[in-house]
């Protein structure tokens, strides 16, 4: 539905929202909810580590394979967070898997990048054990989403 008002000699058209915006969740002004998730706090230290472990990285790989890490990192953490703002179980689940996915390309670069020499072995198997402890919680998050789509109406 539209108005149509004149002002100052100019026609104006107003649209009126379908959907009023009070339709979106209070917030808690201390913080949101994906701040408080450990998998989370995880991801994001996974990101510094990832960022620190590029600066490493040959010049002639800064906008290549450094780049595409970093970017898949910081894509964990920010589905997470994406996620944690939609209000069904079922869209939740699926930026889980989302960051579930940017997470092995994590690992599939990683891997490269020890073949490549770029980072040691020692580096690889930090990284890696921070990659199955991120793993198991998106995991962890996902089964919780799931169940809550089986047990209660879809919110």
């Amino acid at each position: 539905m539209h108005f149509v008002h004149q002002v100052n000699g100019y026609r104006l058209m107003v649209i009126q929202l379908i959907y009023p915006i009070t339709t979106f969740k209070k917030h808690n002004m201390d913080s949101f909810s994906f701040e408080k998730l450990e998998v989370y706090k995880k991801a994001k230290g996974y990101v510094k580590d990832i960022y620190s472990l590029t600066y490493k990285f040959p010049q002639s790989e800064r906008y290549c394979l450094c780049d595409q890490l970093k970017r898949a990192a910081v894509s964990i953490a920010s589905n997470i967070a994406e996620g944690s703002g939609r209000n069904s179980y079922r869209d939740k689940s699926h930026f889980v898997e989302i960051a579930y996915g940017s997470l092995m390309e994590t690992l599939c670069q990683l891997q490269i990048s020890t073949e490549l020499g770029f980072i040691n072995q020692d580096e690889y198997t930090e990284l890696n054990k921070e990659a199955h402890i991120i793993a198991k919680l998106l995991s962890g998050l996902r089964k919780s989403f799931k169940s809550a789509i089986l047990t209660q109406t879809d919110k």
